[in-house]
């Protein structure tokens, strides 16, 4: 089986995230589409939720990370992978929901480490993918 690319969708409301994480999954063989808030990312995914194999956002902006997740998992594509950044700060309630809802295996923390975050996800994807 040949190389496959994978497509993200990358939610963060900070600019610089929104820039080097795509570049980042654009070497891991993964295009990506950015959205500032979750409410435009919601807005990106439930127009084509077929199309994302991924979907990474940030866990603390308004309206919190844990919308997208419900959004994804009532869509016509609820088993796509969902991905928490975060960078420590968030609260613990918000951080114990989004763990719930996602997983602990699936937050990814700032600082990054593009490479395990690379093999983990593109990983995951495929295999959801190819099944």
């Amino acid at each position: 089986m040949s190389e496959q690319n994978l497509r993200a969708l990358v939610i963060d409301d900070e600019i610089s995230t929104r820039d080097l994480f795509p570049r980042f999954l654009n070497r891991c063989r993964c295009s990506a589409d950015v959205a500032e808030t979750c409410k435009e990312g919601i807005e990106k995914f439930n127009v084509n939720p077929a199309l994302y194999d991924l979907v990474v956002t940030d866990l603390n902006q308004t309206p919190s990370g844990t919308d997208i997740i419900q959004a994804v998992r009532t869509s016509t594509n609820p088993n796509i992978p969902v991905y928490i950044m975060t960078g420590g700060t968030d609260s613990q309630e918000l951080y114990d929901k989004a763990k719930e809802l996602v997983g602990e295996e699936r937050f990814i923390q700032k600082p990054f480490d593009f490479d395990s975050i690379c093999k983990r996800i593109t990983k995951e994807a495929k295999e959801l993918k190819y099944k």
